[in-house]
């Protein structure tokens, strides 16, 4: 289901760098819908419009630096330890 957005996010990621570089970006039906400083923020504003599981959460760098995918799944979310 959300296997659109990652691959939205993967082969867009030379463009979103040049707007969203350093940023979390919350992705929706291969749009993004919020950029954030931090995971958590990210997290809490786009869950309350949004329903979790309809929408994943990617930090924004090379993905030489950060290869761990964010996700917003249900009553889940998977993120990077520390964050």
């Amino acid at each position: 289901m959300l296997n659109k957005e990652y691959d939205y996010f993967i082969s867009s990621l030379d463009e979103l760098m040049t707007k969203y570089a350093g940023k979390y970006i919350a992705i929706k039906n291969e749009t993004v819908i919020g950029d954030y400083d931090s995971f958590d923020d990210a997290y809490v504003q786009t869950s309350k419009a949004e329903k979790l599981g309809s929408f994943i959460i990617q930090h924004c760098v090379p993905d030489d630096e950060d290869s761990v995918a964010h996700f917003a799944w249900n009553n889940v979310s998977f993120r990077e330890v520390g964050v």
